[in-house]
């Protein structure tokens, strides 16, 4: 099991470095690594590197959908703001 868990603080790790703007959130970082852990054991069949690419895929598409979510909501408020 330790070597499981390494295998995830190394993917994260690497992850890490190539995002942009890398959480500094706790919460945001343990669903980073829950994310990378679930991914590891449900994959069949992947090698340790192409599931680690997938994970960090699944990730980047994560991150990117939330921050359009939040950048539209805050539109939204401005808007509902200049109205008022």
């Amino acid at each position: 099991m330790p070597e499981k868990l390494r295998w995830v603080d190394k993917v994260l790790e690497v992850f890490l470095k190539e995002i942009e703007h890398p959480p500094q959130d706790n919460d945001e970082l343990t669903l980073q690594r829950k994310l990378i852990t679930l991914l590891q054991y449900r994959l069949n069949g992947l090698d340790h590197r192409k599931a680690g690419m997938l994970a960090a895929d699944l990730y980047r598409l994560i991150h990117a959908t939330r921050a359009r979510v939040v950048e539209d909501m805050a539109r939204v408020a401005a808007k509902e703001m200049e109205g008022h």
